[in-house]
Formats: C-alpha cells, structure tokens, sequence
C-alpha cells in the first residue's frame, strides 16, 4: 500500500471513529458531515443539516467537498439503513477520496457494532465509488 492510499485510509477510520462517538454521545442521528485535509495536512471538520432530509444533507456536504480548493483529501460521514436478510440495519457510512483520482472508498458499518468496539470490524465492507472531488 502507497504512503498516499495510507493516509487516506487514516483520514477515512479517523471520520468513522469520528460518527460512532458521536452517535454513542448524542444517541442518534448522527448529523452528516465532512473532514477536509489541506496539502499541509491541516483538517477542518464541517456538518451539514438540510431540514428533515439527511440525503440533501449529504448532497450539501459534497458539494462542499467539491468546491473546497484547497482540500487534497476528504472524508463525508452520515448514517443510513442498509437492508439484511429482508431486514433494514442502521448503518454509519463514510466516503473518502483524494482531489484528482477517478475512485476513493466507501466504509460501511452498522451502527449495533459501536456498543462492542471503536476499532473497525473484520466484516466491514470495501467498495470503489465514484471519486467527488475529480476537479
């Protein structure tokens, strides 16, 4: 693994450390938002509340990505359902990319694992994604 895929990889597990806690502290939902990592490593964390629609929330927080210059690497958190033998699972996902690449990653969690461990589980799931900082 690359000194680069390392530390977008650190940036990723450090936004999904960064929901779990957050959702144990304030019992759900867990407000969507975004880590944004400067050229000189400098991160600044964002949230995004869009009303009663976390996907516009999520929408707002890649556009920040987006449009954020100076940001060499991101990681956008929010939480969601996934669906488990026929049943839905309440999940913490996390995207994470690098201006400039064509695919990122995408962790995802669920959300009855964050009472057994803040370490990432064996059984979390790895998925390229369309990279939304390709400007």
């Amino acid at each position: 693994m690359n000194k680069s895929t390392h530390e977008l990889l650190d940036l990723a597990f450090f936004a999904l450390d960064h929901a779990m806690k957050s959702l144990v502290r304030t019992n759900g939902p867990l407000v969507p938002f975004a880590i944004l990592e400067t050229a000189n490593g400098e991160r600044a964390l964002a949230r995004f509340v869009a009303g009663q629609d976390p996907e516009e929330s999520c929408q707002r927080s890649r556009a920040h990505v987006a449009q954020t210059t100076d940001c060499v690497k991101y990681a956008i958190a929010a939480d969601g359902v996934e669906t488990e033998n026929g049943r839905p699972v309440p999940v913490v996902i996390v995207e994470a990319g690098e201006r400039g690449k064509s695919v990122g990653f995408s962790f995802t969690r669920r959300v009855d694992e964050i009472q057994q461990s803040s370490v990432p589980s064996s059984g979390r799931r790895f998925r390229p994604w369309n990279n939304r900082a390709t400007a």
